[in-house]
């Protein structure tokens, strides 16, 4: 479900990118436009490759469990909350006006946690194989 959550938010991304399409003066090149919003389609490939990369890396932990516990919760909500920030936070840094003033240390911050979090799913079901 988690994945088609992010499906969604990226699919918004790149909605935004079809309406920057519209936007378009008459005489304008394709190069003016891509140029013009550079930083809106760096986000939006930036924001697509973590979260399938993400998501992928989840999906081989995740297919081997049959049952959770509270812990196992947990440490996937975190994983959760922080995946579905990935689209703001890669906003931030695609944004040059934030990417200096605190955008780039959030973005680390929000990919650190969810490594870790998932790193800790994996550890917590190889310590308990009942899972």
């Amino acid at each position: 479900r988690e994945g088609l959550e992010e499906i969604a938010r990226l699919a918004r991304l790149a909605q935004e990118l079809v309406e920057l399409g519209g936007d378009t003066e008459p005489g304008d090149s394709l190069w003016h436009l891509l140029s013009e919003n550079s930083n809106a389609i760096f986000g939006f490939l930036l924001g697509f490759l973590v979260i399938w990369s993400m998501w992928v890396n989840h999906h081989r932990v995740m297919e081997f469990f049959a049952d959770y516990d509270s812990r196992m919760m947990t440490l996937h909500l975190i994983w959760l909350l922080t995946v579905v920030s990935i689209p703001f936070t890669t906003e931030l840094i695609a944004n040059p006006d934030f990417y200096t003033h605190g955008g780039t240390a959030l973005y680390v911050a929000v990919l650190l946690v969810t490594s870790l979090a998932l790193h800790l799913l994996g550890a917590h079901g190889r310590r308990h194989p009942e899972l």
